[in-house]
């Protein structure tokens, strides 16, 4: 067993996945953008956006986590704005 210190937590394995985790979590909390985690339920997101935050340059900023309902509401509602907008400019011949 491995044991890798993240922050708060500990993350114990020694599997490929588990490695594969770490580089992610280590590599994009060096990044200036924005990370979407979109894996299955039970797969760590959370604990894994947690550690990305932890250890980025923008720890002492708040964090916005979003579920996986709250992104398809809110892309549901891009999507119908969007076909809104060009349904307005289709009907005013605006190009």
């Amino acid at each position: 067993m491995i044991n890798y210190p993240f922050g708060k937590a500990n993350i114990i394995g020694r599997s490929l996945v588990i490695k594969r985790k770490i580089n992610f979590i280590r590599k994009s909390s060096k990044s200036d953008k924005n990370v979407l985690i979109y894996v299955e339920t039970g797969a760590g997101k959370e604990m894994a956006a947690s550690r990305i935050h932890e250890l980025s340059d923008r720890r002492k900023k708040h964090s916005l986590q979003l579920t996986e309902q709250m992104y398809l509401e809110i892309y549901s509602k891009l999507n119908y704005l969007a076909i809104n907008v060009v349904l307005l400019q289709e009907s005013l011949k605006i190009r």
